[in-house]
């Protein structure tokens, strides 16, 4: 099982790796940063990881989000990201929620998996604040994404405590609501305190969006499931 770990066993040793086998994280939204963080936890050889998406591939996600190419364009993205996480570790165990997650179901369906860690990688606030709530209330460690969107410089990215962020407008949206509700804002989230850019256009086929570079979802991706596995780590004494 654990051949394809060979280089990460030399750094941490075999008994990590096996450790890591056992851990379960529960993956909110597998888009530009979540598919990323799959890609992260599979790799390390997390054993077991819960993608809930109910998007389909589209082509204006080719740009930034590693499971999407032009041959699945259409596909449900949990199936799509489900075989990729295969390819890469058959051992993993991949559970496939191909449902949005609503403020109704939140605490619901984080009960049903009892994760080790939640991954918050979705962009709806509402439906966001009550997974982030959900989990605190039920004692499950977690990392949220914040916005990417309008930003190019690398050097903003970093990770720090939901309260500390600044210059990020959806972290000031989710502290807002998230006081609302009594939850803690003391908790990890990958954010960037780049000044926000004025997009160039809008998007005109019926929606507005922000607009995104090919590498800023991938480094918070990056960065939150490297969180993610160090957390982990630091329960057998790596640090």
């Amino acid at each position: 099982m654990f051949d394809f770990l060979a280089r990460q066993e030399i750094l941490l040793g075999k008994e990590a790796n096996q450790f890591l086998s056992q851990k379960t994280v529960f993956l909110a939204g597998v888009g530009g940063v979540g598919g990323y963080v799959l890609e992260v936890l599979a790799r390390a050889g997390i054993g077991k990881i819960i993608i809930c998406d109910a998007d389909t591939v589209d082509i204006s996600n080719l740009n930034r989000q590693i499971i999407s190419l032009h041959s699945n364009i259409g596909q449900e993205k949990v199936s799509v990201a489900a075989r990729r996480a295969r390819e890469i570790n058959p051992e993993i165990e991949i559970i496939e929620e191909a449902v949005f997650i609503e403020k109704t179901t939140a605490k619901t369906i984080l009960e049903k998996y009892r994760p080790d860690f939640l991954a918050d990688c979705i962009d709806t606030i509402a439906v966001k604040v009550e997974l982030i709530a959900a989990a605190q209330k039920l004692e499950i460690p977690l990392i949220s994404s914040m916005g990417a969107g309008n930003c190019i410089d690398v050097r903003g990215a970093k990770i720090t405590k939901l309260n500390r962020t600044e210059n990020c407008p959806l972290a000031r949206e989710v502290r807002r609501h998230l006081r609302k509700l009594g939850a803690n804002l003391d908790y990890a989230v990958v954010y960037t305190d780049e000044i926000r850019r004025k997009p160039a256009k809008r998007e005109t086929a019926g929606k507005t969006a922000n607009g995104t570079i090919s590498y800023m979802p991938a480094i918070f991706g990056i960065m939150l499931g490297g969180h993610i596995v160090q957390e982990f780590l630091k329960e057998i004494g790596i640090e």
